[in-house]
């Protein structure tokens, strides 16, 4: 999750601008994708490597789930970046959807009996999350004033 923290730092300028917007989210999304793809491989191919860098032998329990946590991380990034893409543009709505989310893991989350069912849970409602992000963020049409964010317009001076 802390690997790609770097392109938030970088895309933040960017996405607080109508011009570059569109752009640098989605350069900044396959940029993020692309290091979890290499980290999610790296912890499917690599286990024993991977449970060094995660804490050591105190984790060997999930030394074999590695690379769904790293699916986790992935996801969570790519979260990460579009919460701020949505804070660069003083957007409101979207955030309902993340404590929908939150809501959602922490009562699901109750029900659930193993690591590995947490962690389904956990990565599901995240990923649902990722796709309603995306879908109301980077996917939605232009307005016609592309300055306009989901803040009310200030109303006319008489």
């Amino acid at each position: 999750m802390f690997l790609p923290q770097f392109v938030v730092v970088v895309a933040f300028p960017d996405l607080s601008t109508v011009a570059n917007r569109r752009q640098a989210l989605l350069k900044s999304l396959a940029l993020v994708a692309g290091l979890g793809v290499v980290g999610i491989a790296g912890a499917f191919f690599f286990q024993g490597l991977a449970l060094i860098f995660v804490g050591g032998s105190a984790y060997a329990q999930v030394e074999d789930q590695l690379w769904l946590f790293a699916v986790l991380g992935t996801v969570l990034s790519m979260l990460q970046l579009l919460v701020y893409a949505v804070l660069a543009r003083s957007g409101r709505r979207p955030v309902l959807l993340v404590w929908l989310a939150f809501v959602a893991v922490v009562v699901l989350g109750t029900q659930a009996n193993t690591v590995t069912g947490l962690l389904t849970i956990v990565l599901t409602c995240d990923s649902v999350l990722l796709a309603a992000l995306m879908l109301t963020d980077v996917l939605r049409p232009r307005r016609l004033d592309p300055t306009v964010g989901d803040l009310p317009r200030p109303a006319a001076a008489s």
